[in-house]
C-alpha cells in the first residue's frame, strides 16, 4: 500500500465543497481544510504508486474547484510519529528520531542537535 498527503488548492470559496467531495473518493482516509498556500490536505491510500497517480489525476483533480495539487508520498509508514515536546526532551527526541530515520532508510541525515538547539 502507498500512503500520501495530497495538498489541494481550490478556487476561492470552494474549500468546503472540495473537501467534502474529495472525502467521498475511495481511498481517501481524511480531508482537512487548512489555511496557507493550500486549502485542503487529504490523506489517501492506494494499492500502488500507479493507482495513487490515477486517483490524484482522474479523481481528485477532476473535482470541480480544484486548481492545483501536490502529492507527498509517505516514505516509510512504519516509523513512529514524531511528538513535539519542550526543552531537553525535544532535543533528545529529535536526535533519536533522526537516528531512527537515517538507519531505517539508509540515508545519512544531518545531526538533529545541529538542527534543533545547536548543541
Amino acid at each position: 500500500m502507498v500512503r500520501a498527503y495530497v495538498l489541494i488548492q481550490t478556487e476561492v470559496g470552494q474549500t468546503g465543497r472540495v473537501a467534502g467531495e474529495v472525502a467521498e473518493i475511495e481511498g481517501t482516509d481524511s480531508t482537512v481544510p487548512v489555511a496557507g498556500p493550500y486549502d485542503v490536505i487529504a490523506t489517501v491510500e492506494a494499492s500502488s504508486i500507479d493507482a495513487l497517480g490515477k486517483m490524484v489525476v482522474s479523481r481528485i483533480q477532476g473535482v470541480r474547484g480544484v486548481t492545483r495539487t501536490l502529492t507527498c508520498t509517505v516514505v516509510r509508514a512504519g516509523l513512529p510519529p514524531i511528538q513535539l515536546t519542550r526543552g531537553v526532551e525535544s532535543h533528545q527526541a529529535a536526535r533519536a528520531t533522526s537516528w531512527m530515520v537515517s538507519n531505517s532508510i539508509g540515508v545519512s541525515l544531518p545531526r538533529a542537535d545541529a538542527v534543533v538547539g545547536g548543541r
